[in-house]
């Protein structure tokens, strides 16, 4: 049994991705799979994958992505027969090995008995991408929509997955056990080199607020030869997706974010494999979205590459910063503890009035928004305006300023510097110095790996601080969990649920600090949002695209958004009259004449005119904020 027979043996969904198909029936050469397909009906006749993991995030099967596209087929062969004798040796991990297709790649295959948490099968991947360089890992590390071609897939050069050893019963009838998965991972850790130290790395990949990797330190200008690559135009004769991804990697070490690239994707040559594809003997533009999707994926690739690549020392401000952020980290670290320790500050409770029990669901989502500004920003003092903060949140900003006074008066956080013109206000997020002294009296808030470099494990620690702020954050800002639907308490508590893949309803009280009554309610409320599963007694987290067809439901969606380009609009209006100060104060003669240049939410800038004024010779916001609406299109203002 193979092909389309197999899928609907072993698929964990109802539906499998197909192959984007171009208009005269032919399959695209972008490698993407935006489609579906039923597993019910018949044969699709394009390439599909399957997902590695079912609804609830739990990953069912593991497939080892031996890519051939970047690398030579004798590199990925290498690479996959060499998991394959390792399997072998270990003797209890039935596998199944294929041919992905005409390029050469590899596919090794294990089926675990019962699902595995995608933390374990992430740290699993990454293990194995340190021995083996031709593994992509993209499939093992996103549960969401994390999949490979099985075998018997067309493949959009000709062919099919192939097995070329294996019993397909290691597929459809599962018996890997969890420990023998964990003896993998032990014995790939043991053979697979360190680390590079971080003296000798760029730097350990970060999120940003838009979902992509980044490096920290501070932007450069890019070196020769991305600069070449970026400005020259493609030859017919060249490889557009190796000159697009020299500009990436360039751009990457120069500590450059996404958004700077995604700012030149119309106009910069090199980036022409984003911006079209190969048909035939010409190129063909691929759509807004199928740009925006593919210059993403390269770009994480990039900067993932770039982090773990060596190259020279990293400069001395990067190196210079390690102290400071481990502090940082200690403190941030210390503050999340002492919050976990008092549950009931931050949650609803059954005899609370409706009221408070929002505010305190805000503030929890202020405060961890704060931290995730200190760890970013490597500072104990945080400079943001109430728009700013609010912008990432479900609320309002008259609510993240109520949240703000709330959490001074209670000395989580303290006010270092007012509001002052075009600053922002400063906010310590230690105002007694309570953490700064747990963090200088113990140092098992950074959970420091015995016999790791120092410098390392200072922006391992920072990188996943980060990331688990970052994802509370993004999971539980969404137009669903906005007070007029499920509300902020809920938002948080499916953040949680995401994070722990699959969990019982007394883990979820523990960690939410919610009395099983109220996580009840707030689980039976998700789940009649299509938002919460539940198996027996155990509970896990719907996708996270789940969230917009519930948003629809209630009558939200563009809730938040709305609210972003309003305070942005609102932003860039308070801008142009500061600049409008500026310039008319200094009672320079050629004032009128000269535009008033305001920056915008992405970095932009913009030349207005001077700023309206009524005929008493007052400011007009409402005209300024018309002429910057009309002059900026909406997707410019947005960040």
């Amino acid at each position: 049994m193979t092909g389309w027979p197999l899928v609907q043996a072993i698929s964990l969904r109802a539906h499998v991705r197909l192959a984007h198909t171009l208009s005269d029936g032919s399959v695209s050469a972008d490698n993407k799979y935006p489609e579906r397909a039923n597993i019910a009906g018949p044969d699709p006749g394009v390439p599909w994958v399957v997902h590695l993991a079912d609804e609830s995030g739990l990953y069912r099967l593991l497939a080892f992505d031996f890519d051939a596209h970047h690398d030579t087929s004798e590199a990925a062969r290498h690479d996959a027969y060499a998991l394959v004798a390792l399997l072998e040796r270990l003797g209890d991990l039935p596998y199944v090995v294929c041919e992905s297709g005409p390029s050469g790649g590899l596919h090794v295959w294990l089926a675990p008995r019962h699902g595995l948490p995608a933390a374990t099968v992430a740290t699993l991947a990454r293990i194995a991408s340190r021995l083996y360089p031709t593994l992509d890992i993209a499939p093992l590390t996103n549960p969401t929509t994390g999949g490979v071609r099985p075998p018997g897939s067309p493949h959009r050069h000709g062919g099919r997955s192939t097995v070329l050893f294996g019993d397909l019963t290691a597929l459809t009838q599962p018996t890997a056990t969890a420990g023998a998965i964990e003896r993998l991972m032990a014995e790939l850790d043991a053979i697979a080199p360190t680390p590079a130290p971080a003296e000798t790395r760029e730097g350990l990949a970060l999120v940003d607020r838009t979902g992509r990797l980044y490096l920290p330190g501070p932007r450069t200008v890019l070196g020769t030869a991305a600069t070449a690559a970026l400005r020259n135009p493609v030859r017919p004769d060249q490889d557009a997706s190796a000159v697009l991804f020299s500009c990436l990697l360039g751009a990457a070490r120069a500590r450059w974010r996404y958004n700077d690239l995604h700012e030149l994707l119309d106009t910069a040559p090199g980036l022409e494999y984003a911006r079209t594809e190969r048909h035939s003997h010409h190129r063909v533009p691929r759509s807004p979205a199928q740009q925006h999707r593919l210059l993403a994926r390269h770009w994480d690739r990039a900067v993932r590459h770039a982090a773990a690549t060596r190259l020279t020392a990293p400069r001395s401000g990067h190196t210079d910063l390690a102290p400071k952020a481990a502090l940082v980290n200690a403190v941030v670290a210390a503050a999340l503890s002492s919050m976990a320790a008092c549950p009931g500050r931050w949650t609803h409770a059954d005899a609370v009035p409706k009221g408070v029990g929002n505010q305190r669901a805000i503030d929890r989502l202020v405060l961890i928004e704060l931290y995730q500004r200190a760890i970013d920003g490597i500072t104990t003092t945080v400079r943001a305006s109430v728009r700013t903060l609010a912008m990432s949140l479900p609320v309002g900003r008259e609510s993240v300023r109520e949240s703000l006074m709330r959490l001074a008066t209670d000395g989580w956080i303290g006010l270092s510097e007012a509001t002052d013109g075009p600053a922002a206000a400063t906010w310590s997020i230690d105002p007694r110095g309570v953490f700064h002294r747990e963090a200088g009296s113990s140092r098992s808030a950074l959970g420091l790996v015995p016999n790791a470099s120092p410098l390392l494990e200072v922006w391992r620690q920072r990188s996943e601080l980060s990331s688990t702020l970052n994802l509370i954050t993004d999971l539980a800002s969404h137009d669903v969990f906005t007070p007029r639907a499920l509300g902020l308490q809920a938002g948080y508590l499916y953040a949680q649920l995401h994070q722990a893949g699959r969990t019982t309803l007394a883990s979820l009280c523990q960690v939410c600090g919610l009395t099983p009554a109220a996580a009840q309610t707030t689980l039976q409320v998700l789940h009649g949002a299509g938002l919460a599963l539940r198996s027996g007694l155990q509970w896990a987290a719907a996708p996270p695209e789940a969230r917009d067809r519930a948003a629809q439901l209630h009558g939200t969606t563009g809730t938040l958004a709305a609210r972003r380009r309003a305070y942005q609009l609102e932003q860039a209006t308070w801008a142009y009259w500061l600049e409008e100060l500026a310039l008319t104060s200094k009672a320079a003669p050629l004032a009128v004449q000269r535009q008033r240049v305001v920056r915008l939410a992405n970095g932009n800038t913009v030349g207005l005119a001077p700023y309206p004024r009524r005929p008493n010779r007052q400011g007009d916001w409402r005209k300024a904020s018309e002429r910057i609406a009309m002059l900026i299109a909406d997707d410019t203002v947005a960040a």
